[in-house]
Parts: C-alpha cells; structure tokens; sequence
C-alpha cells in the first residue's frame, strides 16, 4: 500500500492538472465573446501555430480575464462583459491596475515572440517598418500632432523661447490676475519638466484659455508648447482674403513677397474645400514648426464659429507644380477636415470637459464621445477594449519588435503601420481614402473600415464635393 501512495498521488496530480487546464479552455471557448476577442488579438498566428501555442496563449488571455473580473468584483464596478459602453473611468480603473496591465504585457510579449518567429509581411507590402518606434508617422499623409514633434529641452531655440515670451506677454491685459498667474506657473512647471506633450498639462492650460471666447485658444495653446509659430492669420471678406489680427495671438509682420506666397497656399485649400469651408472653418492661417510631421492643424473643435485651418507653408512650396507635393496637400488637409468632423460639438460632448486637447490619447477622447458619433461607431464595429490595450502594450513593449510584430499580425486590418497607434488614427486614415479614393472592394478588415462611411449620406455627399472639387483644380 505505500509503494501505491506515491503512484496514486502522480495519478491524482496528472488528472487535477489536466483537469484544471481543460477548464480553463472551456471557460474560454465555451464563451462567444472571450472566443471573438482572443481571435480578433491574435490576428494572423491563427493560422500559423500549433495546438499547444495556441493553448498557450489561452491561458495567458485567461489570467487576463480573470484579473479583469477580479478587478471589477473588488471595486464594485461590474459591467456586462458584452458591454461596449465602458466610461473612461471604467477603462481606468480595470486596465491600468497592476494586475492586469501585467498579464496584458505578458500576453504581448508572448505574441511578439511567436509573430516575429512566424509572420512575414507579404511579398507586395511597400511599408517601411524599421525603426517604426522612432517614426511611425506616414510618409505621405501624418499631419496628427503627436509628441515626437515637440521639442525636448535640450533643442529648445532661443527664438522658441522667446515666442512663449511674447505669447505670454500678449495674454497678460487679456486674462485677469489669478488666471494669468496660473498659466504662468503651467508654462512653467511645463517647462521644468519638459511636458510640452503631454496631454495632461495641455488640458490645464486649455482650461485657462477657453474661459475667454474671444481667444483662438489652440492657436496660443501650440505656441506656448512651442510646437508651432503662427505667421498670419486670414479671413474670407466676401471673396477676399483679408489678413486679419488674432486678439491674444503674436504674430510678427510680414512682407509682400510672403503675403502673396501666403494666399496662393489658402486659396489653394479655399479651392479644395469650396462649398464646404464656410461651415466648418471661419479662419486660415499659415504656421511654421520645428520638423516635417506638421503639415497641416484644424483647432477648435468644439467651437464651429471659430474653427480654423492652418498649413505649414514650408512643406507646401511647391504645391501646384510637384505632383507628390499636391497628392500630400490633399491627402493632409483632408485629414485635418475629417479631424473636425469627428470632433465636432454634434458628436463630441463637451459639457463634460473643458476641451479635448490636441495630444489626448484615444481614451480621452472616446470618454466624451456621444453613443451615435461616428468615433463610437467605429470603434464598437471595428475594435474591441483589449485589442485597444494591446496596441497600446506593443508601443510599451521593451522589445522594440513589438510593434512591428503587432502590425505583422494585423496586415490586413490597417492601411500603413502608423494606423496602428490608436483607434482614432485608423479613423482619421480610413476617412481620407474614403473620401480621395474609389471604393474598396475586398473584403478584409482595412477595406471594411473604409466602406464604413458610405453608410452615411452626410459623409458621402462630403466626399463628392472633395472630388469635383480635386478635379476643377487638375483641370
């Protein structure tokens, strides 16, 4: 009988253990849900692992299942796992807990490994993707701000410096004494701590602004960032381009020779958006900045009244006569309308929040989106939360594969790799082949994204307009 102890204990832990571990893959693929979402998050390795990768996997994206749960049965805070209507506290409060933050890297890290052991990009695949850490924004068509175009402190200019001077100095006998004295100390500690992007910082120092209508707030907002210079600003007068003053906004004079550079550029996009400016942009202005990211800025979101269109005059020199020049004008400026549409204050609710800034992260901006936006939309169809996290996971990854792998795993759900930084990135993208190209007809994902906005007759009838309007400028 003691001889059989040992052989009963090895039965009896050989059957527990598999016992244990089958329950695991039922809990997983006996729900609809949890089997969609692990599909969906690993993308192209579906058909590429064996059995027992894949069942390794499972149980990593079922530690994360069950942090999740445990998180939400500890706070409180228990949602429908169906539930596409999770608030930005909620997506807080489960996701960027230590538990599950950890196993959701931990899933990563393991699908990293298998994607760059299995996944290629396929043999037509034009993207660059070296280095997509360092730039991931497009060639052609990324006008996002994003933080790689703010300067770190040790590239700060002195003409930089001095342009927050001047915009602060231009604010002072507009905002009273308290809230000057904040700002103040915003630009400050901004400056201390090199926060020039962060979403964060820039919303308190929008909330200083947007007390005061009669400010373009996003214009002052870049230039105390030192993002960009505002050079002139217009505004159509019947027909005519007018330069106009900015109440609170430093603009140095310019010369004749610039002031007719300046109106050939706007006219261009007047042209391009003719029959549309009117009711989305009351202004114009041509900017400078600091790298080749910003080509073109939309502000103002949430005030249509006051909405205005901004390009860099720089990397538009050559516009009517370069045909890539041109192709990246539309392609730009396009993105920066879509931008205002999707921020609208008829899909945007702005009563929760003092302004979205222009940094904000995905998170941020899907909190204050109304149920019937066109961001809700979107992202119900075409996403899900830990898809979301897992983007978000390979651009934190330590392995700087990471992200290329993400990509390599979701070839046919995005257009170009800089796609893959967020959901309203992939947005803004989809939306410009929308409206520059024909209509996709395969049937992949990325194509299905693009296709998504002919199911709206506003969005269409947008779309024609851009194009007659493209082809009275080819003409």
């Amino acid at each position: 009988m003691k001889n059989r102890f040992p052989v009963l204990l090895i039965i009896f832990f050989i059957f527990f253990t598999g016992y244990a571990i089958n329950s695991t893959y039922v809990k997983l693929d006996s729900s609809r849900q949890n089997s969609k979402v692990f599909s969906s998050l690993i993308g192209e390795l579906e058909y590429k692992l064996k059995p027992y990768q894949i069942n390794r996997l499972k149980r990593k994206y079922i530690k994360i299942i069950d942090s999740i749960e445990k998180t939400r049965q500890s706070s409180n805070n228990t949602l429908d796992e169906n539930s596409t209507d999770d608030t930005d506290e909620n997506i807080k409060s489960v996701y960027t807990t230590s538990a599950v933050s950890q196993n959701i890297m931990d899933f990563n890290s393991l699908l990293t490994i298998y994607s760059k052991k299995y996944l290629t990009l396929p043999q037509d695949n034009t993207v660059d993707t070296k280095d997509v850490k360092k730039n991931t924004t497009d060639q052609v068509i990324d006008s996002d701000l994003e933080s790689k175009g703010f300067p770190d402190v040790q590239s700060i200019s002195q003409e930089q410096i001095d342009l927050q001077k001047s915009q602060l100095e231009g604010l002072k006998p507009i905002l009273n004494d308290k809230d000057f004295a904040d700002l103040l100390t915003l630009v400050t500690q901004m400056n201390e701590s090199s926060a020039q992007s962060s979403p964060d910082m820039r919303r308190k120092i929008l909330e200083v602004l947007n007390k005061y209508n009669q400010l373009n707030s996003y214009l002052i907002l870049n230039q105390l960032c030192m993002k960009f210079d505002v050079i002139a600003y217009y505004e159509l007068s019947g027909d005519t381009l007018v330069q106009r003053p900015l109440e609170g906004v430093s603009i140095k004079p310019i010369s004749a020779q610039d002031q007719e550079k300046y109106k050939a550029l706007i006219n261009m996009q007047l042209k391009l958006f003719k029959d549309i400016h009117k009711k989305y942009f009351n202004g114009f202005f041509v900017f400078k900045d600091n790298d080749k990211s910003q080509l073109s800025y939309a502000g103002d979101f949430q005030n249509n009244q006051k909405g205005y269109l901004g390009i860099d005059a720089v990397d538009f020199s050559n516009v009517k006569s370069n045909d890539f020049e041109r192709q990246r004008f539309y392609e730009s400026m396009v993105k920066e309308l879509a931008r205002v549409v999707f921020l609208s204050s008829n899909q945007i609710d702005y009563s929760k929040s003092s302004g979205i800034s222009d940094t904000d992260d995905f998170k941020s901006i899907k909190a204050y989106a109304k149920k019937d936006s066109y961001i809700q939309l979107f992202y119900d169809r075409f996403y899900n939360d830990l898809l979301y996290e897992d983007a978000i996971a390979s651009y934190e990854n330590k392995d700087s594969g990471a992200v290329n792998a993400f990509y390599l795993r979701h070839y046919y759900d995005y257009m170009n790799i800089s796609q893959t930084i967020d959901p309203f990135r992939d947005m803004l993208q989809s939306a410009t082949h929308f409206i520059l190209e024909e209509r996709p007809i395969l049937n992949n994902v990325k194509e299905q994204k693009v296709r998504f906005f002919y199911e709206f007759s506003e969005l269409s009838e947008l779309r024609n307009k851009i194009q007659l309007n493209i082809k009275a400028l080819e003409d």
